[in-house]
């Protein structure tokens, strides 16, 4: 911890003029899919799914009728969550942030709600917001609906060919669909990607199973959104997807938006304001859960 003692008048100090402000996690989510702009004043995100039906057949001499296609079309709702955050500050409080050279304060003010706001939307995106009808990418298979995968062993007991075969074979839950050449993308968490990054074998120190998976997915991310303790699930995660504009997006009614700047009585008010609808996935089949991947880690006494 550093030193935050109390240093009296008499003491000579030399005073750092840059006010230091504690890192914060990343958030991924806004960077997984494109952004679906939509009209300020929806109140939910539709989309029609045509399903054809119906085969050719051969024709004979004989054969009078002749096979007639068909389609139907599922039309599909997202809903949309709004949601604020403001900041207040006095002009006494200005003032003194001006007096001791604190040149960054209302823009400290401004940072903090933006990052609010970023945090309820990550949220979102991967825990859902079941009062807005909106699901989130980490949530239970009878919520999203996404193709599935558990390991019989954890990736902790294999061996680094056991895990690059396993992950190859997750790989092929999509591509083997033939609908698309494009890679699938792939998120872990750091307690994953730690295990994968190993020699594959002792002839090749270089060359780790995270390396060679390379082959398989477009890309490769360590996130904590995967984590156990953001997932409420009991064991880390992971999660494989195309994220093409086919597969998916994420609608946005209004992006962060400054809806008030109000000065009355020697305070200023500000308020922040978004409305999006969390991400959308068109073709379920396009995203594959990776449930259990590795044993819990013992809590510490």
């Amino acid at each position: 911890m550093p030193n935050t003692a109390t240093i009296t008048g008499r003491e000579l100090i030399a005073l750092d003029k840059k006010v230091y402000v504690p890192k914060k996690m990343q958030l991924n989510g806004r960077n997984l899919f494109n952004p679906i702009d939509c009209d300020p004043y929806d109140e939910a995100y539709g989309y029609d799914v045509i399903e054809t039906s119906g085969e050719a057949q051969r024709s004979g001499s004989r054969n009078t009728d002749t096979p007639v296609g068909d389609e139907t079309k599922h039309r599909y709702f997202t809903g949309f969550t709004s949601f604020e955050y403001g900041i207040e500050f006095t002009d006494d409080e200005l003032g003194r942030a001006r007096k001791v050279g604190d040149t960054k304060f209302t823009q400290r003010k401004a940072d903090h709600a933006v990052r609010a706001m970023l945090e309820y939307e990550n949220k979102v995106i991967f825990n859902g917001q079941p009062e807005d009808y909106i699901v989130g990418l980490t949530e239970k298979v009878d919520k999203t609906g996404f193709a599935q995968s558990t390991p019989s062993t954890k990736l902790n007991d294999m061996t680094p060919e056991q895990m690059l075969t396993y992950f190859k074979q997750v790989s092929h839950k999509i591509t083997d669909l033939h609908f698309t050449d494009q890679k699938p993308r792939l998120l872990i968490t750091d307690a994953v990607e730690e295990l994968l990054d190993v020699p594959y074998n002792e002839y090749n120190a270089q060359t780790t199973v995270e390396t060679m998976l390379g082959k398989y997915f477009s890309r490769i991310d360590a996130i904590p959104e995967m984590e156990a303790k953001y997932t409420n699930r009991d064991l880390d995660m992971g999660l494989v997807f195309l994220n093409d504009d086919e597969t998916g997006g994420i609608p946005y009614a209004e992006k962060i938006n400054r809806i008030l700047n109000e000065h009355m009585h020697r305070r200023t008010t500000i308020k922040y304001r978004e409305k999006f609808g969390g991400v959308v996935i068109r073709y379920l089949n396009h995203v594959v859960q990776l449930n259990d991947l590795i044993k819990s880690t013992p809590a510490a006494d």
